[in-house]
């Protein structure tokens, strides 16, 4: 009777408050322990209802958070999406604007260069003719700003096709050091009117023969050349071009430019390959220009394969460097030079600049001249096969000097030639009629250079005359077809031809030069 009585007041009411807590721990928030109970089972049987109802409590703002919160979430996801569709379509609309921008920059800037040309060359043209000194100076102010500005729209050109992605690389032979020379020989005269030296040195393991876009190359070289001498007052600009690399017929090459200017720090340095930006506000206005060189340079360099950079330090020069890979290929047996007529020669090589002696002697050494370098006519009058007499980019010179040089010279070699700066060209001519001799402009060009050497060589003493120009000697007897649809261009082209050959035939349109031709 007592383990039955024991029964119903304790084992019953655990065993029924164990199944409840089951419950309650499975997810039935809702069910309670009923019954009567006493002592401390009721107590227990009270608590564990209250935490049933607190769980449920719980429970219900647990879920209405997470519900708030997915709700959030939802909308927020909306919104997301609803942006981003945003984002894409002003993306498309930013990317359009942009070509058309540039598309309409390119057409403009060749709108603008049309005329500009014409200004150009009919300057050039009135140049020709008789004129007083001050309509000549008046001319050459003109064609200086004229070039100026045709610059500054074959840059926004140039920027606009790169921008529009428009700008095609040609991948076609040509003679690498030819190419670089041309560009050097260009810019001599800019660098010849500051005082400046400007050299070219090619590591001789390049193949002679590469393949690429050579007149993109040559406007890289520009650039950045024009930049180094626009930038520096007094000193070198050194080009060189090494060869890191060579697998197969694929040459890795770097070409350098150095120059003793004025330097970029290094927070100018970050602004450099920005688009319409320089290094400073004050540049543009001491130096000119828009800022977009440099960034045309990287475009270029980058559309090629290649990467560019620099070094630089303020007020103690900058060297820009960049790189590019190229494949060798054999060029035409045209125009051989025989070298090895020289094997063996002595030379004399007077050069004040040390930088143009290094890039000289190299050139000379190669073929197997003994170069011997002084920086001055030695007094002590040695015996040599050549002297080869060049003269400083930052000094003047009057003719007495030059001619008591000159014939010191010749007493010290059968053959003399003179290297001149391209600002002496009215030297240079005085030179070779009254004292018979070569000269050359600098910077020298190795094959002008080996030839004059190998003519000195192989022909007879005669007479050198400076060259003189005439209009009869000139023309060919050809008939010339010139078609242009531009008044202004027609014109232009007319004359010039009429300069060259005996009849011009001038055209506007392409069904008038059809009609004509057949």
């Amino acid at each position: 009777m007592f383990a039955s009585r024991l029964m119903h007041d304790v084992t019953q009411p655990i065993t029924h408050m164990k199944n409840v807590v089951d419950r309650i721990r499975r997810g039935h928030l809702d069910v309670r322990i009923e019954g009567k109970m006493h002592g401390e089972l009721d107590q227990l049987k009270n608590g564990i209802n209250a935490m049933a109802v607190s769980l449920s409590e719980y429970h219900v703002e647990m879920q209405h958070s997470i519900d708030q919160a997915t709700s959030d979430l939802r909308e927020t996801l909306e919104q997301l999406e609803i942006q981003n569709v945003e984002l894409d379509i002003a993306k498309k609309r930013a990317q359009e604007a942009a070509r058309v921008k540039s598309e309409f920059l390119a057409n403009m800037s060749h709108e603008l260069r049309t005329p500009l040309n014409g200004v150009i060359g009919f300057t050039r043209q009135m140049l020709k003719t008789q004129l007083s000194n001050s309509q000549t100076d008046y001319l050459q102010t003109i064609e200086k700003s004229a070039n100026n500005l045709l610059n500054i729209i074959n840059d926004i050109l140039d920027f606009s096709k790169l921008e529009a992605g428009k700008l095609a690389l040609e991948n076609i032979p040509f003679d690498f050091r030819e190419s670089l020379e041309e560009v050097i020989n260009l810019q001599a005269t800019s660098a010849h009117e500051k005082g400046l030296e400007i050299t070219l040195k090619v590591d001789p393991k390049i193949p002679p023969g590469l393949v690429g876009d050579p007149l993109r190359i040559q406007q890289i070289l520009t650039n950045l050349v024009g930049n180094s001498i626009k930038f520096t007052e007094r000193g070198n600009i050194d080009v060189s071009v090494e060869m890191r690399s060579q697998a197969g017929d694929s040459v890795e090459l770097q070409f350098m430019v150095r120059d003793t200017g004025i330097g970029i720090s290094e927070r100018q340095q970050a602004q450099l390959f920005q688009a319409f930006s320089q290094a400073d506000a004050s540049i543009s206005r001491r130096y000119g220009g828009t800022g977009l060189g440099l960034v045309i340079t990287q475009k270029l360099v980058s559309q090629m394969g290649g990467e560019i950079s620099l070094t630089s330090r303020l007020h103690q020069g900058s060297t820009f460097w960049f790189t590019l890979r190229l494949n060798s290929t054999e060029m035409p047996m045209s125009d051989l030079i025989e070298v090895e007529l020289l094997t063996g020669k002595q030379l004399l090589l007077v050069e004040p600049n040390m930088q143009a002696a290094s890039v000289t002697q190299q050139i000379l050494s190669q073929e197997g001249i003994l170069v011997t370098y002084r920086s001055s006519l030695p007094e002590n009058e040695e015996h040599y096969d050549y002297v080869l007499l060049n003269l400083a980019a930052n000094q003047t010179y009057d003719e007495q000097s030059v001619a008591a040089w000159i014939e010191q010279a010749k007493r010290m070699a059968p053959s003399v030639i003179m290297g001149t700066p391209s600002t002496e060209l009215a030297l240079a001519d005085q030179i070779m009629t009254e004292h018979q001799i070569q000269c050359l402009t600098k910077p020298l060009s190795r094959r002008k250079l080996l030839q004059s050497l190998i003519n000195e060589h192989v022909e007879a003493p005669q007479a050198i005359t400076a060259p003189v120009e005439t209009e009869e000697s000139e023309r060919l007897p050809l008939t010339v077809l010139a078609v242009d649809d531009n008044p202004a261009n027609l014109k232009l082209i007319s004359a010039l031809l009429k300069e060259r050959v005996e009849t011009v035939t001038a055209c506007s349109n392409g069904q008038q030069a059809v009609n004509l031709a057949t």
